[in-house]
């Protein structure tokens, strides 16, 4: 009798046991599924400035090629000899500025096509033409040691 007693309390308390993980198991599927529904909102709406993004990704790819390119020139050793080669490798990569930027822009149904040219070609290259002119300004031999004297 005792036997046939915990066999039916341990067969009820592995019931109970596997109940309460699928229970859990389920919660926590649902507490995903409403997590998701708040946030996916958020995650497919539309950029507040979608020409800014468009601008700043293509030109983000444009000196990632660059800085690739650099690299794979100095693995290989011949950085000193490809030196004018690298240096027309900023706008030769404009190409992919260009593409990236508008395909982003048409994704975003952007409309405002000549700002988006102007910013991509020059907008960071500005940024940096300025801050370049602001430090050799202010400091010249700061600029002289951070360009090794070659722009001054």
């Amino acid at each position: 009798m005792t036997v046939a007693m915990r066999a039916a309390i341990y067969k009820d308390t592995q019931a109970l046991m596997r109940y309460r993980f699928y229970n859990q198991v389920n919660r926590e599927i649902e507490t995903r599924k409403v997590t998701w529904k708040r946030v996916h909102g958020d995650v497919f709406r539309k950029p507040a400035c979608p020409l800014l993004l468009s601008v700043s990704v293509g030109t983000g790819l444009q000196l990632l090629l660059l800085v690739y390119s650099t690299l794979i020139a100095a693995i290989l050793g011949v950085h000193h000899y490809l030196t004018g080669v690298l240096f027309m490798a900023f706008p030769l990569f404009a190409y992919a500025n260009g593409l990236v930027s508008s395909k982003l822009y048409v994704f975003f149904n952007g409309s405002n096509w000549l700002s988006l040219t102007f910013l991509s070609a020059f907008s960071y290259p500005l940024i940096i033409n300025i801050g370049y002119y602001l430090i050799s300004n202010l400091d010249p031999q700061l600029a002289k040691n951070l360009t090794g004297g070659s722009l001054s």
